[in-house]
């Protein structure tokens, strides 16, 4: 399945994009996403405990929540105030 990530701030000078397109694996996690992009971009991991999602436009604190086919995930510092 895919999902849309989307960045903000000062996520997006580290991992050079605002926006991109994940493969992962059916019935594949947040936890899995972080895991997936952390390997991919190194510079993330100091900030992996203090990162905030938005699914659907929903925030969600739980790192086991499903991830579906289309979901735009937001994945925002812990700075983010809006």
């Amino acid at each position: 399945m895919q999902v849309l990530v989307r960045y903000f701030l000062n996520l997006r000078d580290i991992v050079s994009t605002d926006a991109e397109r994940i493969q992962l694996d059916e019935g594949a996690t947040l936890s899995d996403l972080k895991t997936r992009l952390i390997c991919k971009y190194e510079g993330l991991a100091p900030h992996t405990l203090t990162l905030k999602f938005v699914v659907n436009d929903v925030m969600i604190s739980d790192k086991m929540h499903c991830l579906h086919e289309g979901d735009i995930v937001f994945i925002l510092p812990s700075e983010w105030e809006g």
